[in-house]
């Protein structure tokens, strides 16, 4: 897809602009080493690259999608800024495993809800999502389970791993505070009504951007 394409090409020239020094050596044929491109070209390609991928993901009005643009533009971006700020490998710790295991959460369950409004469309014309296969109510528990899972996971981190008081009771007071709010929202879901799908698939995106401030303060 272009998106995806836009995306690899800024992949490709933040690469180039951050190894220019490295790649005069090994790679002097290349368009910014050789000359052919200015750095100001080279910026240029990448950052409108990068603008006009994120504004087309916008355009599909898929969050799954966009959030993983979201992703690949962070991690190609990590990957060179990394070895030309710190000169060595990106540490993985068990915090950062952590971290993206609960996104991981989060990514699962708003590619799985997003169908629930739209499961009577489907079910008519076969397309087996989850909810024609379970059925909504099925799903939504599901869901509702799995994050109450990752919530409890960041409580017990919270009270077991974390060496720090400030992080200790931001993670247990905000993760469990979140998991109540989590279930009694679930409860007031109206399963025949679109409407009412929608804003609950709405609130979970809304939990998925407060754990963005919460998830700094776990610590393993």
């Amino acid at each position: 897809m272009v998106p995806g394409l836009l995306m690899t090409v800024y992949e490709v020239a933040i690469n180039q602009l951050y190894d220019v020094a490295i790649d005069k050596v090994n790679k002097p044929n290349l368009p910014l080493t050789s000359g052919d491109l200015s750095m100001r070209t080279g910026i240029a390609i990448a950052s409108s690259s990068l603008l006009m991928s994120l504004a087309m993901g916008i355009m599909h009005r898929s969050p799954p999608f966009l959030l993983a643009l979201i992703i690949w533009f962070l991690l190609g971006s990590a990957y060179s800024v990394d070895k030309y700020v710190l000169g060595r490998p990106i540490a993985i710790t068990r915090t950062l495993m952590f971290a993206v295991a609960i996104k991981c959460c989060f990514c699962f369950v708003i590619s799985v809800l997003k169908d629930i409004p739209d499961e009577d469309g489907d079910r008519e014309f076969g397309i087996r999502t989850l909810s024609v296969i379970l059925g909504k109510e099925s799903v939504l528990w599901l869901c509702v389970y799995v994050l109450v899972i990752a919530y409890g996971a960041a409580v017990i981190v919270g009270l077991t791993s974390s060496p720090y008081l400030l992080s200790k009771l931001v993670t247990i007071i905000s993760h469990s505070m979140l998991a109540t709010l989590l279930w009694h929202q679930a409860q007031t879901v109206d399963l025949s009504s679109k409407a009412s799908t929608l804003s609950f698939y709405m609130f979970i995106w809304k939990l998925h951007l407060v754990e963005y401030l919460i998830i700094p303060f776990v610590r393993l």
